[in-house]
Order: structure tokens, then C-alpha cells, then sequence
């Protein structure tokens, strides 16, 4: 029976039931935690874009105006993409694309990227607690892995079946990514989606390798609203939880959209943003791992992770 969300906390507990030492996990890293530290959100990133492209005169403020009423932010972004290409432009719409999710390139000195990296320390951290943890990520930044070296691997998914995916130390980027050479694996248009979840490639079988081998999985920062990863979620029989930020009169809204996730095995995990706004999802995840790390037998890889964790949280509240 599904239980009922009465309360909606600041620090919600980590999930009973969870064996860290027999079991593999994955996290899914959406936009939410990529806005943390500087990125856009959908609909800015794709109103942006429109926006960069009238003011650079690729297409007409009138047609900008259009655009940005599209109800779907990717098919805003590809009607951008092809006003470039009509002006045989897309190397400049792979530059406008890159200064939207990268705010070093005008800000070097980016205060929102110094203060909040500290999720992406954070989530590397669960790899001491869980022996067997994958991480995927939708997102397109690469910053945080650049200057901050968090993640030892960080690679676009490929068919090597040999590789251990859940060894804790990899990053797998299942829509592409911004770096120098990779920019002709980005997925965001609508055309993008379709042409990669339409038909069995890399990424689609690394979905489902994953999804089938994963006991429970983590959405963190991450919108379920992707229809095309949907489907890949419905039938591995194991655990999900949606961790995601409500305000605390919010309770109906936390309900039905259990009730609706339920269908598909997940469960929402709400913590309240009341007080630090999204921002409250570093100390989410940086109490769990305090949790975890006092609750298990496993000693973490080093003192230096558990001090750090316990330093952000005291930091961020």
C-alpha cells in the first residue's frame, strides 16, 4: 500500500532496506544539479539560445518570439539549431551552446559554481559507502569534472560489455557532452530524442544493461518528464526513488504525483525548499551520507570524505 506523505521535511531520512555492501545502485544526475552550480534550466537555457540568436541577427526578434511560445523546450532548441544552419552557421550554434551551459566563458571567477560544487564532492562520496554505484547523468557540462576532477572517468557510453559499470568511479554521459571534440554526441533538440531512442544503439542498451543490473535507483535533480527514458524504467523489477524539493504546503502535490510514479515502482522522496530553495539538496545528500557512513560496517576511503560531508553540511544551514 502506498504510504501517504503527511509532512514534507527539510531532512528526510535515507531510505530503510537498503543493503550498501550487497547491492548496486545507480544515480541519475538531472539539470537540477547542474543549476546549483551556474547552469541553466530548461526553459532558460532554451529561451536564452533564442534570445542569443536575434540579438547575434540569426533570426528575427518576431521569429524569437515564436519560438520561445513553443510548449517544448526541444523543439525550441532545434528550430534555434536549424535557423543556424540555414546560414550554414553551426559551428556558431555549437559556440552559443557552449556559452549557455559553461559560465566560466564570461565568468571566470563564477561564485555560484565555487560555493555549490560541493554536491558533485558530495555525491562521489556515496562511492565509499556503496562498493557497486554507477553514475548517469543527462547533463551536458563538464566544468565541475575540468577544474574539480571529481569523477576519475567521465565518458559518453560505449559498447564495451567488459567494462564494470558500477564501479563508482565513472560518469557516463548518456546525452552527450560539451567537450572539446564530443559536440556531435549532444542530445537536446526534439530530432536529437527521437533519432537516439527510436532505434537500438549504444545508449539504449547501456539504459537497459544498467536498469536490469541496478537494484536501486536514485533520480536526483532529475525529471522524470523525459518520456524516452520512461519506458526503459517500468519493467526492471528493483527499487527507485525521485528525490525531489517541494514547498511544505505542498503535501497534496507530493501525494498525487506518488500515487502517479508508484505505477512504475517509484517512490518521491520530498525534502522541503522553504528556507535555501533547491540549494537544500546539497545537505539532503550530504546528511545521508553521514547517515550511511555511521550506520554501516564499511570504512570510508578516506576520514578526509566523512570531515568534508559533515563540513558541508554544517556550512550550507
Amino acid at each position: 500500500m502506498l504510504e501517504k506523505i503527511d509532512k514534507i521535511e527539510e531532512m528526510p531520512d535515507f531510505p530503510s532496506g537498503i543493503e550498501p555492501s550487497q547491492q548496486s545502485i545507480a544515480f541519475f544526475i538531472g539539470a537540477g544539479v547542474s543549476r546549483l552550480i551556474g547552469c541553466p534550466g530548461w526553459d532558460q537555457f532554451a529561451r536564452q539560445l533564442a534570445e542569443q540568436a536575434a540579438d547575434r541577427g540569426i533570426l528575427s526578434y518576431h521569429d524569437c518570439d515564436l519560438i520561445n511560445q513553443m510548449s517544448d523546450n526541444r523543439m525550441k532548441i532545434g528550430a534555434v539549431k536549424d535557423k543556424y544552419k540555414e546560414k550554414k552557421l553551426e559551428q556558431d550554434f555549437l559556440i552559443a551552446f557552449k556559452e549557455l551551459l559553461d559560465p566560466r566563458i564570461k565568468d571566470r571567477n563564477n561564485s555560484s559554481l565555487i560555493k555549490n560544487i560541493s554536491v558533485y564532492e558530495t555525491l562521489k562520496y556515496f562511492s565509499a559507502v556503496f562498493p557497486r554505484l554507477v553514475y548517469i547523468t543527462t547533463n551536458a557540462d563538464i566544468y565541475f569534472n575540468e577544474e574539480f576532477k571529481i569523477f576519475p572517468k567521465d565518458k559518453i557510453p560505449t559498447p564495451d560489455s567488459s567494462e564494470d559499470r558500477f564501479n563508482g568511479d565513472t560518469l557516463y554521459r548518456i546525452h552527450g557532452s560539451i567537450r572539446e571534440g564530443e559536440e556531435s554526441s549532444l542530445i537536446f533538440s526534439l530530432k536529437d530524442y527521437i533519432n537516439q531512442y527510436s532505434k537500438k544503439n549504444y545508449t539504449t542498451t547501456f539504459l537497459e544493461e544498467i536498469l536490469i543490473n541496478s537494484d536501486v535507483i536514485f533520480f536526483i535533480g532529475y525529471s522524470l518528464s523525459e518520456i524516452e527514458l520512461l519506458k526503459y524504467i517500468i519493467e526492471p523489477n528493483n527499487k527507485r526513488y525521485w528525490l525531489k524539493g517541494y514547498f511544505q504546503n505542498q503535501t497534496g502535490l507530493a501525494n498525487i504525483e506518488n500515487a502517479t510514479y508508484e505505477s512504475m515502482g517509484i517512490t518521491i522522496i520530498p525534502f522541503a525548499i522553504d528556507t535555501f530553495g533547491h540549494r537544500q539538496l546539497m545537505s539532503v545528500l550530504s546528511n545521508w551520507y553521514s547517515q550511511l557512513v555511521r550506520s554501516t560496517e564499511l570504512i570510508p576511503k578516506s576520514q578526509r570524505e566523512v570531515d568534508d560531508a559533515i563540513r558541508i553540511t554544517e556550512s550550507e544551514n
